[in-house]
């Protein structure tokens, strides 16, 4: 409803109060009366006193103006805490109203006809107001879009040997604040040879610009035609505009005007509360203070809920609202003092988080490579990434590197005889591993064969979970001692004893079987057709292999 509305002067003399239309009003004289029309309305007040039988009349107009369209926000919107502010865009607000609006309805209007036509009857070319069916002489009736009355200009009826010259000027009007206009209009052209209708618009009354030229049959008798015409951006944002509609013509035929409408398109001031949080640059370096601007940045300390008044020139305004969640993330937890081994690297690090991310401060800086080596005594500091927003916060963590020394040998040659496996190397440590190569490699297996010859092994040993990076060298030497040489066949006379075999090797030994079995006494006694082994043993390694001898016994 309006702001209440009461009588200043006269009342006391008069007794009776009634408004027309009635429809929307409440109140009385003595309190005031509010308004409630859907549209614009001007309301008669007849005030009388049934004592005197005076009575008078006054009126009311109540301008509705149109509210602005809905304004759009984003749904949401969230800023992290430490982080970059954000854009928040407010569309829509915009306002279309009529500027101007002529219906040539009433015997009088404030439009501007000029008639500098020559030539025959010029005053029938003028500019004049017919009823609708008016008949145009020799012709047809007329009727409007809207079946009322209309302007027409008739060049046939100006006579032969004529030039029409006609113009129908609109009273000046404001496009201040419009983004956008347009000439609305019905009319019926009917064309001859050279004739032009234009429909052109000027600032000054002067200069005059063509926004629309008429130039082949529009519209009909009976079937005016809708015109929509832009003004241009000349013509926007202008405190005086006016259009006219000129008809030139030599011994034309006629135009019809009727209902003229020019609406526009106009923006909002956009304002914005709280201020608080709220900046003008994405840099959020200059601080928003209630001046209209479609776009903010909004880096608040707190989730909050801001609200986009748009005001149109008429003072009507509507707003809506958009949520800017404050994300804070905690920093990760972790241990701060951890401890790791000699070669460790940021991946070795543990802090409970979502994408933890390392730094070499606090504060600041890039984030550490995974293969940045990590130096013992140093502090490194953890971040952590949750729903898009990074920590401020960062945890520390103080890292001891443990370097676990080589284990240590008593003989860095170890040797053994014919064979030998990974499980005989000898080293002074905990948990020690032996590798073929100084770095790197997998630790060998117990089993692992040595082959023949010179072979370099490399020990590590581990302690508190931390394998050491150097290994200790030892060179295995496996000695292989062949077989003694011996006749194949050796022959007794009757008897003998294994001391009588015989065999060419060092500390030669003999044997019931090719393999193992313990070496027979001297005194043992052969046997005719025994077979006997012969091993040597050779810088303390016996042969892996024996030499076979076959006993023969004969008789004298």
């Amino acid at each position: 409803p309006s702001d209440v509305v009461t009588i200043t002067a006269g009342a006391s003399a008069f007794d009776t109060f009634e408004w027309s239309p009635l429809a929307g009003v409440s109140g009385n004289a003595t309190t005031g009366f509010t308004f409630s029309p859907a549209a614009t309305t001007t309301y008669t007040l007849t005030a009388s006193n049934t004592v005197s039988g005076c009575v008078t009349t006054t009126t009311f107009t109540v301008n509705v103006n149109v509210l602005p369209s809905a304004l759009v926000l984003p749904d949401a919107a969230s800023v992290c805490e430490g982080g970059s502010a954000v854009a928040i865009a407010a569309t829509g607000g915009t306002t279309v109203a009529t500027i101007l609006s002529e219906n040539f309805n009433a015997a009088t209007n404030n439009w501007t006809t000029v008639n500098n036509s020559t030539g025959g009857t010029v005053a029938n070319a003028a500019w004049t107001l017919r009823p609708n069916g008016y008949t145009i002489p020799g012709y047809n009736p007329v009727e409007s879009n809207d079946d009322t009355q209309f302007y027409l200009s008739n060049s046939d009826s100006q006579g032969n040997g004529s030039t029409t010259s006609v113009i129908l000027r609109s009273p000046s009007f404001s496009t201040v604040g419009y983004a956008s206009a347009t000439v609305a209009f019905h009319h019926f052209y009917q064309q001859w040879q050279t004739s032009t209708a234009k429909v052109e618009a000027s600032t000054d009354g002067t200069t005059w610009t063509t926004l629309q030229t008429y130039s082949a049959n529009t519209g009909g008798y009976t079937a005016f035609a809708a015109a929509n015409i832009a003004l241009t951006a000349p013509f926007l944002n202008q405190p005086v505009v006016y259009i006219r509609f000129k008809f030139d013509a030599s011994w034309g035929y006629f135009w019809a005007i009727d209902n003229v409408s020019i609406s526009g398109q106009q923006g909002a001031d956009i304002t914005w509360a709280p201020q608080a949080g709220l900046y003008t640059d994405a840099a959020a370096t200059m601080a928003y203070t209630g001046q209209p601007m479609a776009t903010v940045y909004a880096r608040p300390t707190a989730t909050t809920t801001y609200t986009a008044t748009a005001t149109n020139p008429f003072g009507c305004s509507i707003s809506d609202t958009v949520e800017v969640t404050h994300i804070s993330t905690p920093a990760p937890a972790a241990n701060a003092a951890q401890s790791v081994c000699s070669g460790a690297t940021i991946t070795g690090l543990v802090a409970t988080g979502t994408a933890i991310k390392w730094y070499a401060a606090a504060t600041g800086g890039t984030q550490l490579a995974g293969t940045t080596a990590l130096v013992n005594g140093t502090t490194y500091y953890a971040s952590q990434t949750a729903n898009g927003c990074e920590s401020v916060m960062r945890t520390p963590v103080t890292v001891t590197v443990n370097v676990t020394a080589a284990p240590t040998v008593a003989n860095d040659i170890q040797s053994f005889c014919n064979a030998g496996t990974v499980s005989q190397l000898v080293a002074t440590g905990t948990n020690v591993q032996w590798y073929a190569a100084a770095t790197g490699g997998t630790a060998l297996a117990a089993t692992t064969a040595f082959p023949t010859g010179t072979t370099v092994y490399y020990a590590s040993q581990t302690l508190n979970g931390c394998e050491s990076p150097s290994r200790t060298a030892v060179a295995v030497v496996v000695n292989v001692t062949a077989a003694p040489s011996a006749v194949a066949t050796q022959t007794f006379c009757n008897s003998g004893t294994v001391s009588g075999l015989m065999a060419s090797g060092t500390g030669v030994q003999w044997y019931a079987d090719a393999t193992g079995g313990t070496a027979l006494a001297g005194t043992t006694a052969l046997t005719d057709g025994g077979v006997y082994y012969a091993s040597q043993t050779v810088g303390g390694c016996e042969s892996a292999t024996r030499t076979m001898v076959t006993v023969d016994f004969t008789t004298p």
